[in-house]
């Protein structure tokens, strides 16, 4: 079931990619030199390449509670995960 999955939607991750829309981060199987060998594809993490488009993406009823600061505590984690990578990337 997992690779009839990431055959569908591999092209939509490039997709995305390639528009500039979302930066794609992999995990590693060890941490040593050169990082490209030890990529773990199966561990995949998607960013949007700007927080605002992230804020954007939220439901109105959380998009709602951030702009009042209600259950910050609930939104903060991704917000800020988006943040650093945005940075990191640019």
């Amino acid at each position: 079931m997992e690779n009839m999955f990431k055959r569908e939607f591999i092209a939509v991750d490039e997709w995305l990619k390639d528009a500039n829309l979302i930066n794609i981060s992999y995990g590693l199987n060890k941490l040593d030199f050169p990082l490209l060998s030890y990529i773990n594809e199966k561990n995949e993490r998607l960013f949007f390449i700007d927080t605002s488009f992230l804020i954007a993406s939220l439901d109105k009823k959380s998009a709602k509670d951030l702009r009042k600061n209600r259950d910050i505590e609930t939104y903060k984690g991704g917000i800020y995960e988006n943040l650093i990578a945005e940075a990191l990337v640019k």
